[in-house]
């Protein structure tokens, strides 16, 4: 956390730490202005992709894990996806935002760069015996967590 508030000179942002001035950079940088504007990481909007570009099988997922677990009952889900992602709050205006695409698209690593769990087995504090990648939305992350885990 920042110690004083930053301040811009010259399109560059510097803050104060202890004796000296450092210049704000990378991701301290994109928390900062977030941070500035209100949001977080995840609610930024993303144009450019749309409600029919999620995946309607990771969509559909959610519905049924929403009222397998009995917190939302199938009446309680809207029928129409635009809808579902407006009551979940994954849209702001006309655009879908990162976690919307983070949550239901295909291909997050897309539009999010990065956007992939690693996963690993360790029989002891250094000896890796297992590691594995997971790419795609996060739906399909849990799912296969859910298998991985509770078999």
């Amino acid at each position: 956390m920042l110690e004083s508030n930053p301040i811009s000179y010259r399109g560059h942002y510097y803050f104060r730490s202890g004796s000296t001035q450092q210049e704000l950079k990378g991701a301290a940088l994109d928390r900062f202005l977030l941070q500035r504007l209100g949001r977080t990481w995840d609610s930024v909007p993303l144009p450019g992709v749309g409600v029919a570009d999620l995946s309607l099988k990771n969509l559909g997922k959610f519905r049924e894990m929403a009222a397998s677990s009995e917190r939302l009952s199938s009446e309680d889900l809207p029928p129409s996806d635009s809808d579902l992602l407006e009551k979940l709050k994954l849209t702001e205006g006309n655009y879908l935002r990162r976690s919307a695409v983070l949550l239901f698209h295909e291909d997050p690593d897309r539009f999010v760069t990065g956007a992939y769990v690693k996963i690993g087995f360790f029989v002891s504090e250094s000896e890796l015996t297992y590691h594995d990648e997971i790419r795609g939305s996060l739906m399909l992350e849990a799912q296969f967590r859910r298998t991985f885990y509770y078999q």
